[in-house]
């Protein structure tokens, strides 16, 4: 892991939510280091997926005295800024072939007035076949597996060629397989300076695929590197048990696959 005089991800002061009174997460703050692949972890409905899209601007109710992406605001940053949310959110009945949609990251950098040509498309096949989906550029997107859709939304991140990749439950409801060949190349771009923040709901791969993690339950309970984190003593205060026998285990039952 690689750091940077500059935070690939800052947020100081945060609270947010979908109504003015009620915030979902309140006074969160942290830092992510360039090429740092962190889990944002969590019990059900502690407000993961809220925290990731108030920081990009998706919340109706959010105030911070600083979110801060590459050094600058999100406006500034977007172009190296990937998003990917939740697959469920998708309308994967969209007339498009994977090779479509993963060109779609490339849109921005073409400017107004340039079409995508045979430079954007090698883009496109590359990225698909990163994540091993080379044979299946042209299978429409409904027609593929969970795990298949999943990947295909990580080549679009990676068409893009972001530096900061935030990630919604990218591993949520995949094969073994799949999440396996995932976390490769999300630890690949992180070998290469890119930063990682995935919200994660699997405590028990957590230590396998991330070098850091953020524990949320609202506010911040504890954040640092994965050891640190994750112990019988953090997992029992943010899912609201007493610390006996193995915490990881017990609060795997307290996890879902929304947050």
């Amino acid at each position: 892991m690689s750091g940077g005089a500059t935070p690939a991800l800052e947020t100081r002061g945060l609270s947010a939510g979908y109504l003015r009174d009620e915030p979902v997460v309140r006074d969160i703050s942290f830092t992510l280091a360039r090429g740092s692949m962190t889990a944002l972890i969590g019990p059900n409905g502690a407000g993961k997926s809220t925290l990731i899209k108030a920081m990009l601007g998706l919340v109706p109710f959010v105030t911070a005295e600083r979110i801060a992406f590459l050094g600058t605001d999100l406006a500034t940053a977007r172009d190296r800024v990937a998003y990917i949310p939740q697959r469920s959110q998708i309308d994967w009945n969209f007339p498009a072939c994977a090779l479509d949609i993963v060109e779609m990251g490339l849109y921005p950098s073409l400017g107004l007035f340039r079409r995508a040509g045979r430079e954007t498309r090698e883009k496109a096949r590359v990225a698909l076949a990163t994540v091993g989906l080379a044979d299946s550029a042209r299978a429409q997107i409904g027609a593929l597996s969970g795990g298949q859709q999943q990947r295909v939304l990580v080549a679009r991140a990676l068409a893009q060629d972001a530096e900061l990749f935030i990630l919604d439950e990218p591993f949520a409801n995949i094969d073994a397989f799949t999440e396996t060949s995932l976390a490769e190349v999300l630890r690949g771009l992180r070998d290469r300076g890119r930063t990682i923040l995935a919200v994660h709901h699997d405590l028990r791969s957590v230590r396998t695929h991330f070098d850091d993690a953020i524990l949320l339950s609202h506010t911040i309970v504890a954040q640092g590197a994965v050891a640190q984190v994750m112990t019988d003593a953090t997992l029992a205060q943010a899912y609201g048990f007493h610390a006996e026998g193995r915490a990881e285990d017990r609060a795997e039952h307290h996890s879902g696959p929304r947050a």
